[in-house]
């Protein structure tokens, strides 16, 4: 669970720290130094709940049930359900958009990258649960 500290920030200075943290955040165009910057904020409890995170919501977003979303990223079923509910509640517009693309083709693109790059950030370092090789379709390109 992340903590916060419960002293309050003034509204100015928090507008200020928000402002820096977005111009960081998309500042790294290369993959490389995305990965360095993430290395230096976050640490890998955090990068792997952002990850399950974002894949539920996007599991979620292509009609998976709760069941297999538990299934294949090991999340809490209080988790899938919370974060189905705020999906419902309208909690996530840009990332609904992002990936129920099926009416807006320019979204397509950026939607598909976000998706293979995300199932290899979660199985990076895992091994394959039956044979070898299982997992090897997640690294080949697709044209």
């Amino acid at each position: 669970m992340a903590h916060v500290s419960k002293k309050q920030l003034r509204r100015k200075t928090l507008g200020k720290v928000q402002n820096t943290f977005l111009e960081l955040m998309t500042f790294p165009r290369e993959k490389k130094n995305a990965h360095l910057f993430l290395s230096d904020v976050l640490t890998d409890i955090e990068r792997t709940m952002i990850a399950k995170r974002l894949a539920v919501i996007v599991m979620l977003c292509k009609g998976y049930s709760g069941y297999k979303i538990r299934a294949v990223l090991k999340v809490s079923p209080s988790t899938t359900t919370r974060l189905a509910a705020a999906l419902n509640n309208g909690k996530f517009p840009y990332l609904e958009k992002l990936f129920n693309y099926k009416r807006t083709t320019p979204w397509k693109r950026e939607a598909e990258d976000f998706w293979d790059t995300l199932y290899k950030v979660l199985l990076m370092g895992m091994p394959p649960r039956c044979g070898r090789g299982r997992w090897k379709f997640l690294f080949e390109n697709k044209e």
